[in-house]
């Protein structure tokens, strides 16, 4: 009978994954929340680790801190079309909705990637999010190549006959140095800000070229000194 059976792997696996997600949030997902008349307290799942952008009715809403609230707003309740959305101090994994809604509004559903879902009335979140070990993955063709890595370095941590804490240790510095290589290859494709507009030449070092006239009007050639 093996020491570490294959749930335990399973089981390491999936805490890798997990600890890849939270420690260098790259998992986009988005949610709609059923919005209630005079209600401005919602919650957002769990596996939430921070927004990235909010939109009602498709119209951005912008963060407000709590801060900021109570002394600009002065916690004031009125309600009518929210405009800001207030993200810390609340509690856990919740956030206010400023002004209050003053009209409940049902979730909207469908691909909420889609531009007539986001411009359908209703509340979306997009967000960072935990991986769920199923349909929000480290890509297919790092995965395993990255986590077989962590799973060896907790299998020879278990307190069992095969126990090494050296060998532990190798796999693990290998672990934190393919994390970091993973991290760096998602933020130089997706992160990295693009170019999409030249509005300064002379960073290019482009210069006018001299001219020359057509073939016909160069003239007769002589020798130099003639």
């Amino acid at each position: 009978m093996p020491v570490i059976d294959n749930l335990q792997i399973q089981r390491y696996f999936d805490e890798g994954e997990v600890e890849c997600s939270i420690e260098h949030p790259f998992l986009p997902d988005r949610l709609s929340l059923a919005l209630i008349g005079g209600l401005n307290t919602y919650t957002l799942p769990d596996y939430c680790i921070s927004i990235r952008r909010m939109t009602y009715n498709g119209i951005g809403l912008d963060p407000l801190p709590r801060r900021n609230q109570r002394e600009v707003f002065q916690n004031s309740t009125q309600q009518g079309t929210p405009f800001w959305y207030v993200y810390n101090n609340v509690g856990l994994n919740n956030i206010i909705l400023f002004p209050c809604p003053n009209s409940s509004v049902a979730i909207v559903t469908g691909d909420l990637w889609k531009q007539a879902q986001i411009q359908t009335p209703g509340l979306i979140v997009e967000f960072d999010r935990v991986s769920d070990n199923m349909f929000f993955t480290i890509p297919s063709t790092l995965r395993r190549q990255l986590l077989k890595k962590f799973v060896a370095s907790q299998a020879f941590l278990t307190d069992n006959a095969n126990v090494n804490l050296k060998v532990s240790s190798y796999f693990l510095n290998r672990w934190n140095t393919c994390k970091l290589e993973l991290f760096e290859l998602l933020d130089e494709l997706y992160n990295q800000p693009r170019r999409l507009v030249i509005n300064d030449f002379n960073t290019f070092n482009f210069f006018p070229g001299n001219p020359v006239l057509p073939i016909n009007r160069f003239g007769i050639s002589v020798s130099e000194g003639e």
